[in-house]
């Protein structure tokens, strides 16, 4: 079974696809918040009042997007550490990495990738994940 039938990436993309629900079920939620349709229901005992209805919805919406990216950059880096997991279990050569970036990277040589910029992607959500989650980082993305 290679990496792409495996358990690790099933899992992966079952996750992935309830967080595209998720994500969408929220948007639309702020879409009736910014046309100041959405009202909070009597029995829901939350304190929310939205004076600026679309400056709430999109401040709500850069959160959502926010939180949403470091999410996936988790599950991705648990996919890593399954698909590395599985490759040594199968035989492979043992992968123990201890950065997210060197797990990333370990899992697909760009040329067996088409397109190879798809390579580059997964790297790319793991750095913003850091420069959200870390405020005052400086790191920059390394040619690879």
């Amino acid at each position: 079974m290679s990496p792409i039938e495996s358990p690790p990436l099933a899992r992966f993309l079952s996750s992935l696809g309830r967080v595209q629900h998720h994500l969408h079920t929220v948007v639309v939620g702020l879409s009736a918040v910014e046309k100041k349709i959405a009202t909070k229901p009597d029995d829901l005992e939350i304190a929310w009042r939205a004076d600026d209805a679309v400056g709430s919805a999109r401040e709500a919406r850069r959160f959502v997007l926010r939180s949403t990216l470091i999410f996936v950059a988790e599950e991705l880096n648990e996919y890593a550490k399954g698909v590395l997991s599985y490759r040594s279990l199968a035989g492979g050569k043992a992968t123990i990495l201890s950065k997210r970036a060197e797990r990333i990277r370990a899992l697909a040589d760009p040329d067996e990738v088409d397109p190879t910029y798809l390579t580059v992607a997964p790297l790319i959500v793991t750095h913003w994940r850091n420069r959200i989650v870390h405020r005052n980082s400086d790191s920059r993305l390394a040619a690879c």
